[in-house]
């Protein structure tokens, strides 16, 4: 068993995760900052040629369906705008630490795999959403960073949490109580932790540290149905049943009923099914 507070001694120790990679941060800060430029930005992110490339790899992905081919970083910033190459260099950022462990064990490609189409569902859901209520761009690094805690867990604990996941496998428990079982935390306690060490906003702290919980608000009710929708079409290593807890309390939050989340999710499976680019490692 192991403490939150012996948690952070860990990770401040462990330089992959005592800061968000420094690129990713730093266009975070300028993407939110208004006296910022997109000249600016592309200024910064062409230092980071391998960065460059990905980023003009995934603006032209069926995420976001350009028109005509996006050929330049400068073309990219213009078509997307800023907030969406934030979001582009915080995938990019953490899918390298994903890559950089997996042959340690086949759980670091699975939690990839669960993350990318997370990110895509949340913003796929809060681009449906008839009321917008959410901020697409928000809810896609959201959907990246949720389970985050799941991956310090594994960095750190690598032999507990294999115990874990074959748990989960065996038997129809939640995340939460085989977490607890086993190692006295929950990955949504971790994620929130390291996630507010590293400055990000509140509220997407907030909702990593309510994930699992009753939903009280649109983000985390978003969270849940993703959570559903991944485990349903085989993006999670779960069961689907184990994570229907609050479904109807999330479709609610959201204004939705059981046939227009149907008709959704019909639409986003499509939607990520011409996404390998993005959900494969």
């Amino acid at each position: 068993m192991v403490t939150l507070d012996e948690i952070r001694e860990a990770v401040l120790k462990e330089e992959e995760f005592a800061t968000m990679p420094h690129i990713a941060m730093k266009v975070m800060e300028m993407a939110e900052d208004p006296d910022v430029s997109a000249s600016d930005l592309e200024k910064v992110i062409s230092y980071d040629q391998v960065l460059a490339a990905e980023i003009l790899k995934l603006a032209n992905s069926p995420l976001y369906s350009p028109r005509q081919p996006i050929v330049s970083l400068k073309h990219a910033i213009s078509y997307l705008g800023m907030a969406v190459i934030r979001s582009l260099t915080v995938m990019i950022a953490l899918r390298s630490l994903y890559v950089s462990n997996k042959d340690k064990s086949h759980l670091w490609s699975d939690l990839w795999r669960h993350s990318a189409a997370s990110a895509v569902v949340n913003r796929s859901i809060a681009m449906a959403l008839k009321k917008k209520i959410l901020n697409a761009e928000e809810m896609f690094i959201l959907g990246l960073l949720h389970d985050f805690g799941k991956v310090v867990l594994l960095k750190l604990y690598p032999d507990e949490y294999e115990k874990v996941v074959d748990r989960l496998i065996e038997e129809s428990k939640s995340y939460y109580e085989v977490e607890k079982e086993v190692l006295g935390v929950t990955h949504a306690e971790v994620g929130a932790m390291v996630l507010g060490l590293w400055g990000l906003p509140l509220e997407i702290v907030n909702a990593v540290g309510k994930h699992h919980d009753r939903p009280e608000d649109a983000m985390v009710a978003a969270v849940r149905l993703s959570n559903i929708f991944c485990a349903t079409w085989g993006y999670s290593v779960v069961n689907p049943i184990s994570e229907l807890e609050y479904f109807k309390e999330a479709l609610n939050l959201l204004e939705l009923d059981e046939d227009r989340w149907k008709e959704m999710g019909e639409e986003i499976h499509e939607r990520l099914k011409e996404c390998d680019v993005i959900v494969g490692v």
